[in-house]
């Protein structure tokens, strides 16, 4: 993924925002029309506007949202004004009680070792990756509860101050309740897949097929949910509390409980997992279920199967999909669909007798450049592949650098000068790397008329020095052959 550049819009809705688009690819002589593989917005309102308004004359269009940083906000919010907005104040202030002393910290570790439990040190229950830092904040407090009710039990009896006392009594309460538990069980066993699915997501490169594999897998986790079929921990205090309401006991703690709180949780239940559901279905759909995602195991080169037998018509049926759901992009860039099948047998073949101890990446970066005349057809199905929208860490670097600018020159900058800015920052070398005397011979060529070294040159191509093209130094160079992801 390479930066391209920023763009004044009138307004912001579908029409404006895709003109703006459109005349920022042509001013660069690219026909998106003809190019554009996939489109991603950051934000979750201009992507359910925009796509179709693009898919119209693109129907082909891979539409996906910049979902890591969004999915992050989004579950956060789902659980706003809930009984589970007690359990994230919990896990805060348990962790501000321990993280601001260190004599607490060490009496919860002596204490867990003598218990023999787990992961006793409180994690952060606030961040920017939100739901990381819940999932591990309530997998430590689960870990850890006997532990803690030990050790604010004792400090509730230890202490000689009024206000620490009742604190402490009131933090034991909370623990040792049913509805506190509950929730915290049901938190932690949402999170755990939710956490996995945002982690796919925060590489600089994403594996969409595993993305949709997590996707597909969470579907089923929240569709156990909604049936009522609940494991583990959770599945066990309701089935005590049921037997005997009085009695109920988690981790060793005897809960404080009532048959009618099992009993309202059950019914919300079916409630909390809508609207989970709804969240992940606004921002991914049926990702998993998207035929073009299905295609990219052809990518996968390292899986592919390694007899003889099955290699014989791997990937066919994901070459066909791929063929009908991109047909009218390939018969634009004249294709010869049936060739190309061909072209997808000769290449197997090819690459078992030749390329066969090359890695994926090699492998695929041979076939985009010195191998493009060898398979001309083939080689518009690994370009459009590699152009799939499905990463958006490399935007979020960007933002972060622009954001620095801005607040640098107090939002003062012209445009072009925080484009070459962001450019320089997010393509540029290393601070540590970088030797600055090409960029000042060209500043001293092009404002006072003279080259400083003779080994300079000035060219349209370089802002610092006449390397080759495929320098990181270098300006994005597009041309109207590449296929592209907005």
């Amino acid at each position: 993924m390479r930066f391209f550049g920023f763009r004044e819009v009138e307004h912001v809705h579908p029409e404006c925002l895709k003109r703006t688009v459109l005349n920022a690819f042509l001013e660069e002589g690219i026909d998106i029309e003809r190019k554009l593989v996939g489109y991603m917005a950051d934000s979750g309102t201009i992507k359910a506007d925009i796509p179709p308004v693009l898919q119209k004359k693109m129907p082909y269009l891979i539409s996906l949202n910049c979902a890591s940083h969004r999915l992050e906000m989004a579950v956060k919010g789902i659980f706003h004004g809930t009984s589970f907005d007690n359990v994230n104040e919990m896990l805060h202030l348990l962790a501000k009680l321990y993280w601001t002393c260190p004599s607490r910290m060490h009496e919860l570790k002596t204490l867990a070792q003598i218990m023999l439990e787990g992961e006793t040190k409180p994690h952060q229950a606030e961040g920017t990756r939100w739901v990381q830092h819940k999932q591990r904040a309530t997998r430590a407090l689960l870990q850890a509860y006997p532990a803690v009710v030990c050790n604010l039990a004792n400090m509730s009896t230890q202490t000689t101050l009024p206000k620490e006392k009742t604190i402490f009594q009131e933090y034991l309460r909370t623990l040792r309740s049913l509805n506190f538990v509950l929730h915290l069980l049901f938190y932690s066993e949402i999170l755990e897949p939710i956490a996995k699915l945002s982690r796919s997501l925060q590489n600089s490169t994403v594996d969409l097929v595993y993305t949709a594999s997590l996707l597909e897998k969470f579907y089923s986790t929240l569709e156990r949910f909604s049936r009522g079929a609940l494991h583990g921990p959770l599945h066990e205090v309701l089935e005590e509390t049921e037997k005997d309401p009085q009695s109920v006991y988690f981790s060793g703690t005897r809960l404080q409980c009532e048959a009618e709180i099992a009993k309202a949780f059950k019914e919300k239940l079916p409630s909390y997992v809508a609207t989970v559901s709804d969240c992940i279905l606004h921002r991914f759909g049926a990702l998993h279920l998207m035929e073009p995602i299905r295609c990219l195991k052809i990518l996968e080169a390292d899986q592919w199967p390694e007899s003889p037998e099955d290699m014989e018509n791997y990937g066919t049926v994901e070459l066909q999909v791929f063929c009908r759901h991109f047909a009218k992009l390939l018969a634009i860039n004249q294709v010869d669909v049936t060739k190309l099948l061909e072209e997808w047998e000769q290449f197997r073949q090819f690459r078992t007798e030749c390329l066969a101890e090359l890695s994926s990446q090699q492998m695929w970066q041979n076939m985009l450049t010195r191998d493009r005349a060898r398979f001309p057809n083939f080689y518009h199905v690994i370009h459009i592949l590699h152009c799939f929208p499905v990463s958006s860490v490399v935007l979020e670097w960007g933002y972060s650098a622009v954001t620095r600018l801005k607040a640098e020159s107090r939002s003062k900058m012209s445009i072009n000068t925080l484009e070459y800015l962001t450019r320089i920052s997010v393509e540029g070398p290393e601070p540590d790397v970088f030797d600055p005397q090409a960029a000042v011979s060209l500043y001293c060529f092009e404002q006072m008329g003279f080259i400083a070294d003779p080994v300079v040159k000035r060219t349209s191509m370089s802002v610092f020095s006449d390397e080759e093209i495929s320098s990181p130094n270098k300006r994005a160079c597009f041309t109207p052959e590449e296929y592209s992801s907005d």
